[in-house]
């Protein structure tokens, strides 16, 4: 086994960027991992050192990769922002002789011009978010999370909205659990008609129903208008797992 330092980047959108002053480590349930530092650049992306133990590059990068994803689902979901892409910036290993290799690696930078509202993260907020990133998730959990930070990282509002709803399907066990789930969440949702049948459905379903829908009229503004909320949704429910 080598040890690799392997650096990493986490990008965010800068409609949604982060800063926080310190930066803070991050302890692994998994002995390749011997330590890992995150830091925030600019708000707009986050730095993760790692040192790594590896057979050679291709582990290692595996290995920060895997790792860069499993931070990225859950920085997502924890502070409810889009990651807008991950890359390895770079690498060197220590050989066991002492010699050093450097290993340079560049990724292409993903530019968002939208202006949009900085989150800056004090203390007390960045030791809520190691003690979850750190926290030991079943599964299906980390499954939902990876499902989340997808949607939340859509682009397009109406597949924003399609991937939300499809996740809180699979968290809830289809389109009737998301219906009684929503009601008891919000009792005075409002309820629209389903046009196939004439049964009454909440306007998140409605919505979704009419994504799909071959009609000419498409629900843009009201689909826009609900997004956020059914964001907040789909959050709720993942937690209730959690």
């Amino acid at each position: 086994m080598k040890e690799y330092t392997v650096n990493a980047e986490i990008r965010l959108d800068k409609a949604r960027s982060v800063e926080f002053k310190k930066s803070f480590k991050i302890s692994f349930q998994s002995q390749e991992i011997k330590s890992a530092k995150i830091s925030s650049i600019s708000g707009e992306k986050m730095t993760v050192k790692y040192v790594i133990f590896a057979e050679d590059d291709q582990e290692a990068e595996a290995r920060a990769t895997l790792h860069s994803n499993f931070l990225a689902n859950r920085i997502a979901f924890h502070l409810n922002i889009p990651i807008r892409g991950l890359s390895i910036t770079g690498m060197s290993c220590q050989e066991t002789n002492g010699s050093k290799s450097v290993i340079s690696m560049r990724d292409i930078m993903f530019a968002v011009d939208s202006l949009g509202i900085k989150l800056k993260l004090s203390e007390g907020k960045i030791t809520k978010l190691n003690e979850f990133l750190e926290r030991q998730l079943q599964k299906k959990t980390e499954e939902y999370l990876t499902m989340y930070r997808i949607a939340v990282s859509e682009k397009s509002i109406a597949m924003r909205y399609f991937l939300l709803y499809s996740l809180m399907e699979k968290i809830l066990g289809g389109q009737n659990g998301v219906e009684s789930w929503i009601k008891a969440q919000e009792l005075n949702v409002r309820m629209e008609k389903d046009p196939r049948n004439n049964t009454p459905e909440t306007i998140y379903t409605y919505l979704r129903n009419h994504i799909h829908a071959r009609t000419i009229e498409f629900p843009y503004k009201e689909i826009s208008r609900h997004v956020h909320k059914l964001q907040d949704l789909a959050s709720k429910a993942i937690e209730q797992k959690i």
